[in-house]
């Protein structure tokens, strides 16, 4: 297992530094792709685990979606991960980004301790009103000890 996660450390560097590359290359007056602001959101919201989260990009993420979607797809990204850096003690954190067949969707699982009933408060309810604005959907899958699971789909405008 400790091999596995060197390999998948030192690929995920590899990718990292390759679309480092790539982006410098592309004039200054481009849009910066969505795949880069994934990136970096889930490094900030990230920074205080001592293991890296393994994230997953899909279909063509880097189409022309709208400012709104964007916007309310890396919120929903930076409160979904701040939620399991602050309270699930998760040895491992996933997320998934795919836009396909006209759907953008969002998924963010941990492996911590979970919960029977969701605490009042801000985040889960905020990223539900981000997916109804949108005209989406928003799920939360939790059990105590089996972790958490979060999926949040909006059409890819």
């Amino acid at each position: 297992m400790t091999r596995i996660n060197a390999v998948t450390a030192e690929l995920d560097e590899t990718i990292r530094d390759l679309r480092n590359t790539i982006y410098s290359l592309r004039s200054s007056g481009e849009q910066e792709l969505l795949s880069s602001r994934i990136l970096q959101t889930v490094r900030t919201a990230t920074r205080s685990l001592p293991f890296a989260p393994h994230l997953t990009l899909t279909g063509t993420v880097d189409s022309v979606l709208d400012d709104g979607t964007v916007t309310n797809a890396l919120a929903v990204i930076s409160e979904g991960l701040s939620n399991a850096v602050r309270h699930s003690e998760a040895e491992a954190i996933s997320v998934s980004v795919s836009v396909e067949d006209g759907m953008l969707t969002l998924i963010i699982e941990d492996d911590g301790r979970g919960f029977r009933d969701a605490v009042p408060g801000n985040g889960l309810v905020n990223m539900e009103q981000r997916a109804s604005e949108l005209r989406g959907s928003f799920e939360v899958t939790s059990a105590p000890t089996k972790g958490t699971t979060l999926v949040w789909s909006v059409p890819a405008h």
